[in-house]
């Protein structure tokens, strides 16, 4: 609950209680006004119940963690622009060994990236503006969390997925270490059952 309402990964979370990775809730909430409600709008939710019920308190710091950077090969792009509109939401589905993106800008994919396959957190240094669609095709490897390498490779397979970024997107996931936004739990109870 924390990495989805705060938009980090997991690693950016320092000093949680350990039944904090080991128990599961079940909770219901009820938006207020009408319509859809953005993702911002159920983080901002979430950061309420969690607040209320689990009586979290935390603060903000930046420590130096192992981070992987997303940049720009150097070469021509091999991005197709998205038709969609520049201030609608992206759009994206995560399977084992594909992303299939619309209207996805850098830093969307670095946060794809980060939440649904990589053990750490991604930081867009890309330097490329706009939205984009593509579909990411790749072989899972025991690597990526999530991630279901198939059982035989076969010739016609496609590359690993750091490979297929720089083949299929002309972009680059370099290991590294930088100073990245971490949120310190300061406390966090347990909540008792309604």
């Amino acid at each position: 609950m924390l990495t989805f309402a705060y938009e980090i990964h997991r690693q950016q979370v320092i000093a949680a209680p350990a039944w904090a990775e080991l128990m599961l809730f079940d909770f219901v909430g009820q938006p207020g006004g009408s319509g859809p409600i953005t993702g911002q709008q159920w983080r901002v939710m979430l950061r309420t119940m969690l607040m209320d019920r689990f009586q979290l308190a935390l603060h903000r710091e930046t420590r130096e963690l192992p981070v992987f950077i997303l940049q720009s090969t150097g070469g021509s792009s091999k991005l197709k622009p998205s038709n969609a509109d520049p201030s609608g939401l992206p759009a994206f589905g995560v399977g084992s060994g594909f992303i299939r993106a619309t209207n996805v800008g850098m830093a969307d994919l670095a946060h794809i990236f980060q939440e649904a396959l990589l053990d750490r957190p991604v930081v867009d240094r890309t330097g490329i503006p706009g939205k984009f669609d593509f579909t990411l095709r790749w072989t899972p490897s025991e690597f990526e969390h999530g991630q279901r390498p198939p059982a035989q490779s076969r010739p016609d397979d496609p590359a690993p997925l750091f490979e297929a970024i720089q083949e299929q997107l002309g972009l680059k996931l370099q290991s590294s270490r930088t100073a990245v936004d971490v949120i310190v739990i300061d406390h966090v109870y347990q909540p008792s059952s309604n």
